[in-house]
């Protein structure tokens, strides 16, 4: 009598988590109906996050990864994308895509994470017309693009990320990005720009036990008065971790 052989239905459990991030993501099999079907987005989004893991340039990780591995035959791939071709698909996404591929590149644990944030000003326009606009006073305001990186230390993986094209205190971003965690029982730092009471509630009940230290609102008040609120008490004294905090 012949034994029955059960096969596994997913070659990894990566595969099966690629499976189930595309169906979560209600993105068509393909954007078109009719032309050029060389690819599926579910190929797509399985390559740009094998490509993400691999930490290689577009054209190693196609030589070397890519064209040497199972996943063509996982995947289903009637021929292996060029270099051009993978860079136009990581643009092709929307953010709540990125979003969802970045959870699948999560450190398997995580124990100390570090928020922070920076702005960029933009100083390739011309000096010259910049002093000419002046003159006639209409100089056009200075485009401005402020990042907020939420990192393992462990790993330096980003584990969150805010990207706007205006000004916004450091805490608003925070608020965002704290509400988003789903990593739970977690050590967070940041500077004493995160300093904020509400910050840290929304923190504690995402999971996250954050330090910020306590900025000083008046050089002529009292070392002895303490501040307002039960964390922000909390962190009169800094933690042996805090120093971690730069390798954001």
């Amino acid at each position: 009598m012949l034994q029955q052989i059960i096969l596994p239905k997913y070659n990894s459990k990566l595969e099966e988590q690629l499976i189930k991030l595309f169906h979560e993501s209600d993105l068509p099999l393909h954007f078109n109906r009719t032309g050029n079907k060389e690819f599926t987005n579910y190929q797509r989004i399985s390559i740009i996050l094998l490509f993400r893991r691999s930490g290689k340039s577009i054209r190693q990780f196609i030589d070397e990864d890519l064209s040497e591995s199972k996943w063509i035959s996982w995947l289903g791939l009637k021929k292996i994308p060029k270099k051009s071709t993978l860079h136009d698909w990581l643009e092709m996404f929307p953010m709540e895509i990125i979003r969802e591929i970045c959870k699948l590149l999560l450190p398997e644990k995580v124990e100390l994470t570090s928020i922070d944030g920076t702005g960029f000003d933009s100083w390739q326009r011309s000096r010259h017309y910049e002093k000419r606009a002046n003159e006639i006073g209409k100089i056009p305001p200075m485009p401005y693009t402020k990042a907020d990186l939420f990192i393992d230390v462990k790993t330096q993986s980003i584990l969150d990320f805010s990207l706007i094209t205006h000004r916004e205190h450091d805490v608003k971003a925070a608020e965002r990005i704290f509400k988003r965690n789903k990593i739970k029982n977690v050590k967070g730092v940041g500077d004493g720009a995160y300093d904020s009471e509400n910050l840290h509630e929304i923190a504690r009940a995402n999971g996250i036990i954050f330090y910020a230290p306590v900025r000083k609102t008046n050089r002529h008040s009292s070392r002895k008065k303490k501040p307002k609120g039960k964390y922000r008490r909390q962190c009169i004294e800094k933690p042996d971790y805090y120093g971690l905090r730069w390798i954001n």
